[in-house]
């Protein structure tokens, strides 16, 4: 066995002599054909992650993993402006976590080449670092318009709010100079002006569009006036069409029944005027395109792809209503159990002249249904959880009447659950036994399951009927497959498998078998409420560094023993909104093995609630109407505040969409890339 440390080279040759010999003779052994390979013999490993602009580089042991305090760490790169040898980065030693740190400076970015020492062990290796930039305080004016496209000819209505900040830190900026800009297609200037903000950090104005102005794509811009460089600080777009108003709609419907290939199928449409009124008499024209693919849920295909079935021309009866029949026919060149989609597309025309198009798809294949089951993902033991399971055709209709069975498994893991380094070997040196003692927790056969499934529950269920999770699994945690079996009137059988994990947050023991293995009780949670992240391995004797991060900023680090689950509780206060991420890592047996969670604690403080106090959705042409609100906010308090509102012609979305979002509030989540340069990799 090799007992020095160091790097070694392993040299392979099918040549008889002594290799010892050859290399003294340099012809020779440049003549030799052989295969070569290095490796190093330490007690220690290494890790590095670029957090914050902060360089970590990790070390641990390579025996029991857990932190070497006094390693001596160097870093160096090279300045290929002063020569290309190596100069000295920054020098020290790990601390207790095994943790030697340095700060990235300003604008830097480099290739850095660490080296690390401890007793007789040396190891080095090469990480890239960058700086990113601090948070800076920014003023900006957020722009909006009453609709999103004009015609010539028409007002445009705007309003802007002035905010300025960083972080989740905002003020609104009151008597502020703003200038107002519109820019035409071609970015010509044709409108400015310049107004103060009030009280609200506010301001608002109109602008009538001129005729004979190139149509397209307008901008409205706004920049401080104290700005001196002018740069916009605020901006939005809108366009100037000279379009004509729908004055009606068409919509299109699936069969709520089951369709069948190689059968008629009936398409259901209708098309009404905005004001109500069916627009009777339209003429219909319409088209029906098959295409079809090997796989479900892959429906797209190009026109060029697609086969002409049947067209035709028809008119809406007395209450703007059409059916469209077509048979659904099979494409003889298609694999067997082929899913297909046919596309309708259909082109209205009433009396005016008035044309609109619309289309829909049907996705069809032999079975043409599925089963779903809205089982979730995870469930805690002391909750008491249910679900149902339905039955849809492909246009996710839900059919009635279809009963079947649920099988429950468990996942029983293997002793040895872990991958091994490398793939089953042609020749081996090791006995299974020996290999079991060398590498406990790997499998000898690199083929062989790392868990099997024992079934604990099997019952009849009925497609709506609520089944109870706690009745078929009892209090057990674990991983279990949830197996549904179905069949249709024409004898096909219908499966789903759907995975459960199932958690009892009281255990010590972990719920799988797992290197390491995590949670968070919620991803979503309030001020005030409790987080519990619980973090655990499978490994004997195995530690763990765990950091958690608010927004980006350490907010603890330690490392912690997982002879048992780790579990740490929190309550959220209000200075945790934003984002809280845990992450947790550990060495065993030369391999670094990492997990995180995400924890989102939203800005409900900072939540308005816009209660409308009277409105009325239907008003006559030229009605004077008046609609009032109310504001609160998340306590329900009623607050102070400025109100913009806005109303507009809803059939304008045929050409471009309009709505209004102001978003300033959110966190930021933390990632730590830990490098596996160190690590052994599994098959």
């Amino acid at each position: 066995p090799i007992i020095e440390e160091g790097k070694y080279f392993l040299v392979a040759s099918d040549h008889s002599m002594d290799l010892h010999e050859n290399a003294k003779n340099p012809k020779e052994w440049n003549d030799m054909k052989l295969i070569t390979s290095s490796f190093v013999v330490s007690h220690i490993a290494a890790s590095t992650s670029l957090t914050n602009n902060v360089f970590t580089v990790l070390v641990v042991d390579q025996s029991t993993g857990k932190p070497i305090s006094g390693a001596k760490v160097s870093l160096h790169h090279i300045d290929y402006r002063k020569g290309n040898n190596y100069r000295v980065y920054g020098r020290g030693t790990t601390d207790k976590n095994g943790f030697f740190t340095t700060k990235i400076g300003n604008n830097e970015s480099r290739s850095l080449k660490y080296v690390i020492e401890d007793k007789n062990s040396i190891i080095d290796g090469t990480a890239y670092v960058y700086q990113t930039g601090e948070p800076q305080t920014y003023s900006q004016i957020k722009l909006f318009t009453d609709r999103a496209i004009y015609r010539p000819g028409q007002t445009v209505y705007f309003k802007g709010i002035a905010h300025k900040g960083k972080e989740n830190e905002f003020n609104i900026l009151k008597n502020e100079e703003v200038i107002i800009r519109i820019r035409d297609v071609n970015y010509q200037e044709v409108y400015r002006e310049e107004f103060t903000t009030n009280e609200w950090g506010s301001i608002d104005g109109n602008y009538t569009l001129p005729s004979g102005l190139a149509l397209g794509n307008f901008t409205l811009q706004a920049s401080f006036a104290s700005n001196a460089s002018g740069n916009q600080t605020g901006s939005t777009s809108f366009s100037v069409e000279e379009y004509k108003r729908p004055t009606f709609e068409v919509k299109l419907n699936l069969p709520k029944e089951e369709a069948k290939l190689n059968d008629t199928v009936s398409i259901t449409g209708n098309a009404s005027a905005f004001a109500g009124y069916p627009i009777a008499n339209a003429e219909v024209t319409y088209a029906v395109y098959r295409s079809w693919n090997r796989y479900w849920r892959y429906f797209y295909s190009s026109s060029a792809s697609q086969d002409l079935l049947r067209e035709g021309k028809l008119w809406t009866d007395s209450n703007g209503e059409f059916t469209i029949d077509f048979f659904a026919e099979v494409d003889p060149n298609a694999v067997n159990n082929a899913y297909y989609t046919y596309e309708v597309k259909v082109k209205i025309t009433d009396v005016s002249g008035e044309t609109h198009e619309k289309s829909i798809s049907l996705h069809l294949n032999e079975v043409g249904l599925s089963l779903q089951a809205d089982l979730p993902n995870r469930v805690f033991v002391h909750e008491d959880t249910s679900f149902s399971v339905k039955v849809v055709n492909l246009s996710g209709q839900e059919q009635e009447g279809f009963s079947g069975k649920i099988e429950v498994f468990i996942k029983e893991s293997q002793e040895n659950f872990l991958n091994r380094i490398w793939e089953n070997p042609e020749t081996s040196k090791f006995e299974e036994k020996e290999f079991n003692k060398l590498f406990p927790y790997m499998r000898w056969d690199s083929y062989a399951p790392n868990s099997t499934d024992k079934k604990v529950k099997e019952i009849n269920f009925e497609v709506g009927k609520e089944i109870n999770i706690r009745a078929l699994i009892g209090e057990n945690q674990g991983d279990y497959t949830f197996r549904f079996t179905t069949f249709t009137e024409s004898g096909d059988t219908l499966r789903l498998e759907q995975n459960l994990e199932v958690i009892d947050v009281y255990a010590k023991e972990l719920p799988v078998t797992k290197s390491i293995w995590s949670f968070v009780s919620k991803n979503n949670v309030e001020v005030g409420e409790t987080i519990d992240f619980q973090v655990g391995s499978s490994f004997k004797n195995a530690e763990a560094l765990v950091s958690v991060y608010r927004n980006g900023k350490l907010l603890s680090q330690e490392w912690v023993k997982l002879n048992d689950r780790h579990s740490m509780c929190y309550v959220i206060d209000e200075k945790d909104r934003g984002i809280l991420s845990y992450h947790a890592i550990l060495f065993y047996e030369g391999v670094f093995y990492s997990t995180s969670q995400t924890v989102n604690v939203p800005f409900s403080n900072k939540k308005l609630d816009i209660i409308t106090s009277t409105f009325r959705d239907q008003l006559l042409p030229g009605q004077e109407e008046q609609w009032s609100f109310t504001l609160k906010d998340n306590a329900q308090n009623l607050v102070k505040g400025e109100l913009a509102a806005a109303m507009y012609d809803a059939s304008l979305d045929k050409f471009r969409g309009h709505g209004w979002s102001y978003t300033l509030y959110g966190g930021r989540e933390t990632y730590l890339n830990w490098s596996r340069e160190w690590s052994r990799t599994l098959t």
